[in-house]
């Protein structure tokens, strides 16, 4: 199980994929954004439009996918969180 620092989706994703973990666990991410799983959905294109969801929340999550700036994560783009040089 990884924990710690995992914040975005294709971070997430990357380290299931390299064989690091077989499971993410997150938590003050989650407290941060509770809706952090359908957002990773949509980043990965798993659910692209929201289809998993009742239709209220498709709306407001279209909204907020439409009106949020496209942001490098400052985290996924340096390796030195996890010891790297």
């Amino acid at each position: 199980m990884a924990v710690g620092l995992i914040v975005h989706a294709t971070q997430a994703e990357a380290i299931l994929q390299s064989g690091q973990a077989d499971l993410i666990a997150l938590a003050r991410e989650l407290l941060y954004n509770p809706n952090w799983a359908v957002d990773a959905a949509q980043k990965l294109g798993v659910d692209p439009k929201f289809t998993m969801l009742p239709p209220a929340y498709q709306y407001w999550l279209e909204r907020r996918a439409a009106t949020v700036p496209k942001v490098k994560a400052s985290t996924w783009g340096s390796m030195r969180f996890m010891g790297a040089k």
